[in-house]
């Protein structure tokens, strides 16, 4: 073969080679997934089945929780928060929700019922609550110098003029808790329940809260539960005394029309 033939091959030969090796390197393109702009994995803090991101963006990506507890565990267990105490810290609420998400998803249960347990009847949350500080979830104690600040105080003022009270605990294996409060007073029944770690429901589904009395039996809704700056709330009000209703129900309601309760997600006694 002639060289000037051969020379021709080897160039033909070496395009098509570099033809390919373009054609994968522009193919190979592939982009990582976006990270939340809401989460910052280099701030993590320790909790006691893994560690959690408390960098934020706004107040409402921060949640207070409790370090030394399991909230991967099946059978969920009452608390009464103290805010004050070390132990309870401010953190990025998405990152919370799936590190308990990814234990739960390695937690096989017993088939076993779980133990009953008393609840508590009080939080201490002393006006602390979880703030974004510099990107970064604080637990931070309201001052009353400020507008939004005066309305918690007066609010906690009101709070404390509630009869009966009682700590809600999650009985659908989440990590959610809550507070319901009760009055009867100048002929008007008040109720008052505020939730946390409650995730939004899926789709058309709603939380619908009940009031019930075990003897004689009697159930009473007491509305759609909304959510109230980035906090879920259930008022209720009527000129009937319902404080004999005392047993508190959070269920999660699907959009069928059925007006019996569903899915019961946390439960609790109310008790002077």
């Amino acid at each position: 073969m002639p060289a000037n033939t051969k020379i021709l091959i080897t160039v033909v030969v070496l395009i098509i080679i570099s033809g390919y090796a373009w054609i994968f390197l522009a193919n190979d393109n592939t982009e990582e997934p976006m990270a939340n702009t809401n989460v910052n994995n280099s701030v993590m803090v320790d909790l006691v089945f893994g560690q959690v991101s408390t960098s934020c963006v706004q107040d409402e990506d921060c949640q207070i929780i409790n370090r030394e507890k399991d909230y991967t565990s099946c059978c969920a267990t009452p608390e009464c928060p103290v805010y004050t105490e070390d132990k309870y810290v401010a953190v990025n609420l998405e990152s919370f929700n799936d590190l308990v998400a990814d234990g739960k998803a390695q937690q096989i249960c017993p088939a076993v019922p779980c133990p009953q347990y008393a609840p508590c009847y009080m939080i201490e949350k002393n006006n602390i609550t979880a703030k974004c500080v510099d990107n970064t979830c604080k637990k931070i104690a309201d001052d009353s110098e400020s507008n939004n600040n005066s309305i918690v105080n007066t609010n906690t003022t009101v709070e404390m003029q509630y009869r009966f009270t009682g700590l809600l605990t999650d009985v659908s294996g989440g990590s959610g808790f809550g507070e319901a409060k009760a009055n009867f007073e100048n002929a008007k029944y008040d109720l008052l329940v505020t939730f946390e770690n409650l995730p939004d429901p899926e789709g058309t589904n709603y939380y619908e809260g009940w009031i019930v009395r075990s003897y004689p039996q009697s159930v009473v809704s007491t509305g759609v539960v909304v959510k109230d700056g980035g906090i879920y709330k259930n008022t209720y009000t009527t000129d009937q005394d319902l404080t004999d209703h005392d047993f508190y129900v959070l269920t999660l309601e699907p959009d069928d029309n059925d007006p019996a309760p569903a899915i019961h997600i946390m439960e609790g006694l109310l008790s002077i």
